[in-house]
């Protein structure tokens, strides 16, 4: 599939990004419970499933879809729950739940369960499931309405957290910064085992995603995206959270299903800002990438696992579009084909590597790697220019280049408008570096510049 933004052309099969239009339909947004355990005729519903276990990752980004499984597979889970007490909850703005369901009910032999409420045409409530001292959570981020049916996906250990720092976000009064596609993107089971039963720790994970949040924002204020292309992009966002939530629900924990649900949302989540709110993909790539330094940076306070396991998150998103971007803009370079197919193989290899990362050193390994790679086929693209173009790449990333200055202005950076800011003075400087340069014609330079940008920053 192809999705034209400007003069590039992107091919979003992983994610991380959409068809045309979000396809990927709401398969379960109004079932019938008939099979459920419980009946709730005249209510509103919500069904799910308690498989407790380490839960799903979401951050797999692959360039094939069908080796996204293999990158990042969904994790075991302890397997379905019986027995179980179910309720719904709502968010108050101090963060804390208040039961708003008919009646608790019970999982049955498959952990399923379905359970009713009163409230009409509310969003974002909670399924909680008790289990002895067991306590799980997920967020519904479907609609419930009288009479309807609406689905929940599986409640693990990942959804625990994943709603645990939202009601955190709630509180802090910043759920008009972070929303739901966010955690859902970033908080891997990985994350979430690393924080898991540790409010403190939840806590300090919320706070690094608000600021995750703050800096993507402002990065696409500067880079001249609109509050309406945003306002746009959010609800497209919104609806595919929606869907994959009835997905995974629909999947019952099958694991060739809970990817494919996973590779579409990724691919819907990059849609939303490309293919419907109309926002270039590289301009997507630059925000996500200062979006994910801050996350970096920002968890600092966590500890050492969890640290690691938000950076190896924020990687694999920061990776995907920035290997989207390449491939398009090689693409709109004129590139040849096996120029672009070596990039592809970078690509896979990139993902492969962050996925299977078990330090920050093997991390920077895996993107010096790709940037060697990806080096090696923009000079090839360049045809005569490319000794030039090696050579600034060599500048950039000489001692006091661009790179440099952007790591130290990093390092000082205590806010995520700072964080902004130097990204956008390092783009600045590598435009500057690059106008002019003979030898290319415009299309050639501008996709080189691009790709510099993007993977001289790691």
């Amino acid at each position: 599939m192809q999705i034209k933004t400007n003069s590039l052309s992107a091919n979003f099969s992983f994610i991380p990004v959409v068809t045309v239009a979000i396809a990927f339909m709401c398969a379960g947004c109004s079932k019938s419970s008939s099979n459920n355990p419980v009946s709730s005729q005249g209510a509103a519903t919500v069904q799910g499933q308690l498989i407790g276990g380490s839960g799903l990752t979401t951050t797999n980004h692959s360039s094939k879809p069908e080796t996204a499984a293999s990158l990042n597979p969904p994790d075991p889970v302890d397997g379905e729950i019986q027995g179980a007490t179910v309720t719904l909850a709502q968010i108050q703005v101090d963060g804390s739940l208040k039961t708003v369901s008919k009646a608790a009910v019970k999982t049955d032999a498959t952990g399923h369960f379905a359970v009713g409420t009163d409230l009409n045409d509310v969003s974002n409530l909670v399924a909680v499931a008790v289990d002895g001292a067991s306590e799980w959570q997920a967020i519904v981020s479907g609609q419930v309405s009288t009479g309807n049916t609406t689905d929940c996906q599986p409640l693990t250990n990942q959804s625990t957290v994943q709603a645990e720092a939202y009601s955190r976000v709630v509180a802090d009064g910043k759920s008009n910064v972070l929303t739901i596609p966010d955690l859902q993107l970033f908080v891997s089971s990985s994350v979430a085992a690393g924080v898991a039963g540790n409010s403190g720790a939840i806590a300090q994970l919320a706070e690094a995603m608000e600021e995750e949040s703050t800096a993507q924002t402002t990065a696409f204020a500067q880079l001249g995206v609109t509050q309406s292309q945003l306002s746009t992009a959010a609800i497209a966002r919104q609806q595919a959270q929606i869907e994959l939530e009835s997905a995974l629900y629909s999947a019952t924990g099958d694991s060739s299903q809970d990817a494919a649900a996973l590779e579409t949302y990724t691919a819907a989540t990059i849609g939303a800002y490309v293919a419907t709110a109309g926002i270039p993909i590289e301009n997507v790539a630059k925000a996500e990438e200062i979006s994910c330094s801050a996350l970096t940076s920002f968890s600092a306070s966590m500890s050492a696992g969890a640290q690691f396991s938000v950076a190896q998150s924020a990687a694999l998103v920061r990776a995907g579009l920035m290997s989207e971007v390449v491939l398009s803009e090689l693409q709109a370079g004129g590139a040849s084909q096996s120029e672009v197919s070596a990039a592809n193989s970078a690509n896979t290899d990139l993902l492969g590597s962050i996925s299977l990362a078990v330090s920050p050193g093997t991390i920077i390994d895996a993107f010096a790697s790709y940037h060697t790679a990806i080096m090696a086929q923009l000079e090839a693209m360049a045809g005569t220019a490319g000794s030039a173009l090696g050579q600034v790449d060599n500048d950039i990333n000489t001692a006091g280049g661009a790179h440099a200055t952007l790591e130290t202005t990093l390092n000082s950076a205590g806010t995520p408008g700072a964080v902004v800011q130097a990204y956008m003075t390092y783009y600045g400087s590598i435009g500057t570096m690059m106008q002019g340069m003979g030898g290319m014609n415009n299309a050639q330079l501008t996709a080189a510049t691009q790709i510099l940008m993007l993977i001289d920053s790691n």
